[in-house]
C-alpha cells in the first residue's frame, strides 16, 4: 500500500471574439509527465492544450459553416478532456485510448442540433506527427435536449495508445452518447471504440472496448458517479496475446464553496478477470 499526492493540472484560458465571424482561444496548462525528454517542442506540447482560430459564416435557418485551425479538442471519447469538467477523478479506458487533442484543420457545417465536419491533422495528442504522412478523419454529432451522440473516425499516427503508434498508423472509430434526465441532474452515458493497426492484419492486432457511466447530482452541492469501462487488447501490448482490462469506479462529488469541488473516488482495475490494483483518490478542483 502506498500513499501520495500530486498537482494534477493548472490551466489558464484566454478567449476572444473579434466579430460574429472570427474567434480564437488559447489554453495553457501544466500536466505532470513521466517522460525524461525535455526540449522546446516537448515543453510546448505539455503546456499548450488549446490554440486555435475559428472562422464561421451563417447560411440562414440556424445553419452555419465553420473552419478551425490550430490545436483543438477531439470529438472522440465520452470523458471530458479538461479534468475540471469530468464527473470522476480518473479517466476511463476510453479517455486513455481515444485522442484528446488534434493539431490541424477541420471544416464543417452545424446547427443547434447537428454538426458534421472533416479534418486533416498533423498531430494526435502531440504537436507534430512523426513521419511524412498526414492524418485525416471526421465526425457527425447530434445534440437534442433528450439525446446527444457523436460518431467519429480518425486515421493517424501519434502517442495515443502505445509508443509504437509514432511509427504505425492507427484507424480508430468511436461512438458515444449521453441521455440527460431530470433537467441534466441525471446523465446516462456510453461509449464504444475500435482501433485497428495498419501495420498488421486485424486478426493479429485490434483494440476494442466500451464505457458505461451513471451520474446523478440531485442537489447542487452533492452528487454520485458510477462507471465501468473495459477494452480487449489483442496483440497490441503483447504480440499474439489478448488482454482484457476492466475498471469499476465510484465517486462522490461535493461542492464545498462556489468554484471548489471535492471528488472522492474508489477504483478497482482488473486484468483478465484478476485484480490488478485498487485506488482511493481525493481530488480537489478550484476554478475561478
Amino acid at each position: 500500500m502506498s500513499m501520495g499526492w500530486s498537482l494534477n493540472e493548472i490551466e489558464f484560458q484566454i478567449s476572444h471574439k473579434w466579430s460574429q465571424h472570427v474567434r480564437a482561444r488559447v489554453a495553457v496548462n501544466y500536466l505532470p509527465s513521466t517522460t525524461d525528454q525535455v526540449d522546446a517542442l516537448w515543453l510546448m506540447d505539455q503546456l499548450l492544450q488549446e490554440a486555435w482560430v475559428e472562422l464561421k459564416t451563417g447560411f440562414g435557418g440556424g445553419w452555419e459553416g465553420y473552419a478551425v485551425a490550430g490545436r483543438y479538442f477531439a470529438t472522440m471519447g465520452w470523458d471530458a478532456v479538461n479534468t475540471v469538467d469530468r464527473l470522476q477523478a480518473t479517466g476511463s479506458f476510453g479517455q486513455q485510448i481515444t485522442p484528446n487533442t488534434f493539431v490541424g484543420l477541420k471544416a464543417g457545417v452545424r446547427s443547434s442540433f447537428f454538426d458534421v465536419h472533416l479534418q486533416v491533422v498533423n498531430g494526435w495528442d502531440t504537436l507534430a506527427q512523426p513521419g511524412d504522412t498526414l492524418g485525416f478523419g471526421g465526425s457527425v454529432g447530434l445534440n437534442f435536449a433528450f439525446f446527444r451522440a457523436s460518431l467519429s473516425y480518425t486515421s493517424a499516427r501519434g502517442s495515443g495508445i502505445l509508443p509504437r503508434f509514432t511509427a504505425e498508423r492507427l484507424h480508430l472509430m468511436d461512438f458515444h452518447f449521453t441521455i440527460p434526465l431530470w433537467g441534466e441532474r441525471i446523465l446516462l452515458g456510453a461509449e464504444f471504440f475500435l482501433g485497428l493497426s495498419e501495420a498488421v492484419s486485424p486478426e493479429d492486432a485490434m483494440i476494442y472496448g466500451a464505457v458505461a457511466c451513471f451520474h446523478i447530482m440531485p442537489v447542487p452541492w452533492f452528487g454520485f458517479t458510477a462507471r465501468y469501462s473495459r477494452y480487449s487488447d489483442r496483440g497490441f501490448a503483447i504480440p499474439t496475446a489478448e488482454l482484457l482490462r476492466e475498471e469499476i469506479s465510484f465517486a462522490l462529488i461535493s461542492s464545498v464553496t462556489q468554484g471548489f469541488r471535492l471528488i472522492t473516488e474508489y477504483r478497482l482495475d482488473l486484468v483478465n478477470a484478476q485484480i490488478a490494483s485498487h485506488l482511493w483518490m481525493l481530488k480537489g478542483i478550484y476554478s475561478f
